[in-house]
C-alpha cells in the first residue's frame, strides 16, 4: 500500500498538524517542527517529510541539508505502531533521496542507537533502500560514578603553564560569538559542537579550557535524569592535544559530578574524532570500568 507523502513547508503553520508530528518527535528535534536545525547550523535547512493515512500523519522524517558541505543528515525517522509493517518508512526514506537528488546533494547520513527496539526495523529499511553497512561511530561507557574510582583517576594531574579550566557558565559573550562562528563554518563536527542541546546543558560539571585567554576546549555534559548525567563531547582543539589537557579536564568534570552525589553517567566517544592515543586511554582507562557499552552506528549513502 502505498501512503500520501507530505513534504512540510517550515515552520508548520497548521496547530493541528504540528500537533500530531510533534507526539511523534523527542525533545530534541522538535525545534526541526520550526525550521531550526538542532545543532544550531543556521545555514542548515531543515526537511520534513511526512506520511499519511486518511488525512492523518502517521509517521515522518527529519532531516537537515547542509549546502556547503553537500551533505544531509537524517535525524528522525518515526512510524507510529498501528501502521508499521506497512512500508511506511522506505516510502518517507526514498522521498527523501528523492528531494535531495532535486537539491544537487549527494550524500546522506544517518546515525542510529543499536540497542533500542527499532533498531533491526531500522536496518531493515536500509537493506531495502540499498544502503551501505553501517559502522559503529560512537560508543557509551555507563558507569556508576560514586564508586568510579580506578588508579589512573586516583593520580594528580597538572595542566600546562598557562591553561586554566572555567565553568561553562562563565563562558564570556564574545567567546560564545567565536565558537558559533566556528561551527557555522564546520571547524569541527557537530556531534562536538559545545552548543548542542543548549537548553539542557549541565551547569554542575560542563567545564572550558582556557590558554593564555583563548578558549581551547570544552567537557559539554548534559543532565538525562535527576540521577544521570550524559558526558557529550570532550574537545581540545587539534593544535592543543598534544599539551595533555583532556585527560585531567575529564577527572575535574567527574570530581564535580561525585562531589555532589548523583550516581549515573555515560560518556559518548566519537570515534571519528579519536587519534590513537586517546582511543587507547578509553580502551584501556575506561572500557574495562564501565557496568554497560553500547554503540551508535553510522552510515551515508552516496550519490543519490
Amino acid at each position: 500500500m502505498v501512503f500520501p507523502i507530505d513534504y512540510q513547508d517550515l515552520p508548520i503553520a497548521d496547530p493541528i498538524i504540528h500537533e500530531a508530528y510533534s507526539r511523534m518527535v523527542p525533545l530534541k528535534f522538535q525545534c526541526c517542527l520550526v525550521g531550526q536545525n538542532p545543532w544550531n547550523i543556521t545555514t542548515a535547512r531543515v526537511i520534513v517529510i511526512g506520511a499519511t493515512s486518511q488525512n492523518q500523519p502517521v509517521g515522518l522524517i527529519i532531516a537537515s541539508q547542509f549546502t556547503f558541505l553537500l551533505s544531509a543528515e537524517i535525524h528522525w525517522l518515526f512510524v507510529n505502531e498501528a501502521h508499521r509493517n506497512q512500508k511506511i518508512a522506505t516510502q518517507l526514506v526514498l522521498s527523501l533521496e528523492k528531494e535531495l537528488k532535486q537539491l544537487n546533494c549527494p550524500i546522506i547520513t544517518l546515525a542510529y542507537e543499536t540497542d533500542t527496539p527499532s533498531a533491526p526495523a531500522l536496518e531493515n529499511v536500509l537493506l531495502h533502500t540499498k544502503w551501505p553497512d553501517p559502522v559503529v561511530f560512537v560508543q557509551r561507557y555507563f558507569f556508576d560514578v560514586l564508586t568510579f574510582n580506578p588508579a589512573w583517576f586516583q593520580k594528580s594531574y597538572k595542566f600546562p603553564s598557562n591553561v586554566v579550566t572555567f565553568p561553562w557558565t562563565e563562558l564570556k559573550p564574545k567567546d560564545k560569538v567565536w565558537l558559533k562562528d566556528l561551527v557555522q563554518q564546520y571547524h569541527f563536527l557537530a556531534l562536538l559542537s559545545p552548543f548542542y542541546e543548549e537548553e539542557r546543558i549541565e551547569p554542575l560539571n560542563s567545564m572550558g579550557i582556557r590558554f593564555q585567554g583563548e578558549v581551547i576546549g570544552w567537557m559539554i555534559t548534559h543532565r538525562i535524569a535527576p540521577d544521570t548525567i550524559r558526558y557529550t563531547s570532550l574537545y581540545i582543539m587539534p593544535k592543543f592535544q598534544l599539551k595533555g589537557s583532556s585527560t585531567p579536564l575529564l577527572i575535574q568534570s567527574i570530581n564535580l559530578q561525585k562531589k555532589m552525589g548523583i550516581p549515573q553517567a555515560f560518556f559518548e566517544i566519537n570515534f571519528s574524532q579519536l587519534d590513537q592515543r586517546w582511543q587507547k586511554f578509553v580502551n584501556q582507562r575506561l572500557a574495562p570500568y564501565a557496568k554497560k557499552i553500547t554503540q551508535v552506528k553510522q552510515v551515508s549513502k552516496l550519490e543519490l
